[in-house]
């Protein structure tokens, strides 16, 4: 598939193709699914210019869930080059980038990338709390600002963060955990619903 025909696509059916992506570096050891890492090579890029056209050239890296949507959506439809991209990047770095801004948009809302990461990495504030504390910490102090500012512009309910929560904890292991995010994103049409 082009680029052109890939940036054509309704959204929903971009996100099915970047899901379906992920799921296949998976399977053949391109990505390693890592909490904390949201892209990391193993050792550094043997070429300059564009990721999509040297996309077989790339080394194995570990990645987060938007780590690896990131990659796919570059392998599948976009433009990016070496020098968009940071050496060892964190999501700070890359949300601050109008580039990675526009092509995670023309995918995703803000929304489902929050919550596609917090499934992924998890809520440490449920660790360690019962349901009801951590519903009214949730309520008065906390509104999950500091990580929804992290990864998005948009904020989670705390059923919504819950949800997520929940979900992740069925996956105790990351790769099973991403292959379940990306083959939830087919299930329902290109959205996530943890």
């Amino acid at each position: 598939m082009t680029t052109e025909q890939f940036n054509i696509l309704p959204v929903n059916e971009k996100a099915i193709l970047v899901a379906k992506d992920v799921l296949a570096q998976i399977k053949a050891e391109k990505y390693i699914a890592n909490e904390g890492s949201y892209i990391s090579f193993y050792g550094s890029l043997p070429f300059e210019g564009s990721i999509k056209e040297n996309f077989n050239e790339l080394p194995q890296c570990k990645v987060c869930a938007l780590g690896s949507m990131l990659l796919s959506s570059t392998h599948l439809g976009n433009v990016l080059t070496t020098k968009d991209m940071p050496d060892y990047p964190d999501a700070d770095e890359l949300r601050d980038s109008e580039k990675i801004t526009n092509l995670f948009n023309s995918i995703f809302t803000d929304k489902q990338l929050l919550m596609i990461e917090t499934t992924f990495e998890g809520y440490s504030e449920f660790y360690d709390h019962n349901k009801s504390s951590i519903k009214k910490r949730f309520q008065e102090e906390f509104n999950y600002y500091e990580c929804s500012d992290r990864y998005a512009k948009e904020k989670l309910t705390f059923d919504e963060t819950l949800a997520c929560e929940m979900f992740n904890r069925k996956y105790k292991d990351s790769e099973k955990r991403l292959k379940a995010i990306c083959r939830n994103i087919i299930k329902n049409n290109g959205v996530f619903i943890p």
